[in-house]
């Protein structure tokens, strides 16, 4: 059994949506980690980050910290 879709975002709630994605992709987690806690697809997801005006990492494997 599927979960119900979430309700389309839109307006001021779809901007506040779209500030706590970057928020969230600024701090280090993936796109997929953003759609998960924002209970969004990932394609969601980055289009609010997109819409955010955040900048995307490119695709593949993320550079280790040095110490």
């Amino acid at each position: 059994m599927s979960k119900p879709p979430a309700p389309y975002l839109k307006g001021a709630k779809r901007r506040k949506a779209a500030q706590k994605a970057r928020a969230l992709y600024e701090t280090g987690l993936t796109i997929h980690a953003v759609a998960l806690k924002l209970g969004r697809s990932y394609g969601c997801a980055r289009q609010l980050l997109i819409e955010a005006d955040a900048p995307l990492h490119p695709p593949g494997n993320r550079p280790h910290a040095t110490s």
